[in-house]
Order: structure tokens, then C-alpha cells, then sequence
């Protein structure tokens, strides 16, 4: 199996550093966006990037961010692409998620609980009958990594993702929302991948060749 993923989050409505893809031969699988599609945007404006994006990708997976509101998740059920409480499977790989984020210092339109992502895990992986090998998708990060420092300073991630991370030990947890937290970490034998806000352009690309992962964050 070999497998590649283009990651983008934290778009904002911004699609601008998609013509750095304009006649490049490397081509992902699939792409997934985690969250922050448009700034505080509907319907309307999660169609234009989702558009824009299948131009030169097809295939594409996604979830809401919490600066999202709810018809952007309205829209990507509608299209068959949403993976907030839902699963996929692709080429024995199963990849499941939850969107939005907690509570933020300012409020923001979609914000749960982390009662709710424990809840939301537990019932997404109990219905994906309990993967061995599957990739974690999420906008907000877990607790306590490189990847959930807000200003580079105070940890804000979610300790049910984090929880779920250490119990079910996915491949992958795929994740954004913290801009200045980009790169890569570790929890057991999860790699963690927030690539950064791709408004700025930042992307992760993430090849899966039967047990070895090779992630690259530009």
C-alpha cells in the first residue's frame, strides 16, 4: 500500500498558495482540510474553497474549524465529505474525526465541549468497529505537544483527543488551529502533524507506505 495525503488547515478563506500546485507533478491521493475552511463564513464560502480546491484536487475529506459556522458543516454533509463523527475507509486505512474547537479566549461559532469530543470519539470509533490502523482527524490539537502551544507558550489542546490518542494509538492525528504551533510530535507511537495555517501557505504532505509514514511540513 502507499498512500499520499495532502494536509491543509486553517485556511480562512484563503486559497491564494494553491497556484504553487499549478503544474507540479506531485500529486496526493486526497486532500484533507481540518477546519478553519472559511472566517466565520457559510454555505456560500465554503463552496467557493472547496471548488477551488477540487480543481486540482478531487478528492478531498474535510471537517469544520471553530471559526466555521454551521452551514459550512451543513455544506460538506451535503457533499459527501465531511468527517466530523463520521469514518472512511481508503485503501484499508480508515480515517475518522471530529471538527471544531474548544472554548476560545473570544467566541468563536463552533466551540464544544471536551465532555463532547470524548463522547464524539468513543461513538465515531465504536462505529468504525474499533480500526487497528486508522488516521486521527481533527481541527483542534491534543493536549500538552509541540503542536497546541498558543503563542509558543501555554498549552491549550484537548485532553480527550489526547486521552483517545493514548488508548487507540492511531497512525496519525492530522490536526491545525494553533497558527504558531506548526510542525510535528509524538504521543506513543502517534505521529502528530499540525502543518500550520495554510492562509500563510503551510502544508504538511504525508506519504503511508504499508508501516512506514513519512511526513514533510513546507
Amino acid at each position: 500500500m502507499q498512500f499520499s495525503v495532502l494536509h491543509l488547515t486553517d485556511l480562512h478563506g484563503n486559497v491564494n498558495f494553491l497556484s504553487q500546485w499549478e503544474g507540479n507533478p506531485l500529486r496526493p491521493d486526497m486532500v484533507l482540510l481540518t477546519g478553519d475552511i472559511t472566517h466565520f463564513g457559510e454555505e456560500p464560502e465554503a463552496k467557493k474553497i472547496v471548488d477551488a480546491v477540487r480543481i486540482l484536487f478531487p478528492h478531498v475529506l474535510a471537517l469544520h474549524g471553530n471559526c466555521d459556522k454551521p452551514g459550512v458543516e451543513q455544506f460538506l454533509v451535503s457533499q459527501n465529505i465531511s468527517l466530523h463523527r463520521k469514518f472512511r475507509i481508503i485503501q484499508e486505512v480508515t480515517f475518522l474525526g471530529v471538527g471544531g474547537s474548544l472554548p476560545c479566549p473570544g467566541t468563536t461559532p463552533s466551540e464544544y465541549s471536551d465532555n463532547l469530543y470524548k463522547n464524539w470519539l468513543e461513538e465515531t470509533y465504536e462505529n468504525a468497529g474499533k480500526p487497528k490502523k486508522f488516521v486521527l482527524v481533527t481541527h483542534q490539537p491534543p493536549y500538552g505537544t509541540r503542536t497546541d502551544k498558543a503563542m509558543k507558550l501555554v498549552h491549550t489542546g484537548s485532553q480527550a483527543i489526547r486521552e483517545f490518542i493514548e488508548l487507540t494509538s492511531p497512525l496519525l492525528c492530522l490536526c491545525g488551529h494553533i497558527h504558531e504551533s506548526a510542525g510535528t510530535d509524538r504521543i506513543g507511537n502517534t505521529i502528530l502533524v499540525n502543518p500550520g495555517p495554510f492562509k500563510q501557505g503551510h502544508f504538511a504532505y504525508i506519504t503511508l507506505n504499508d508501516e512506514q509514514i513519512d511526513v514533510v511540513i513546507k
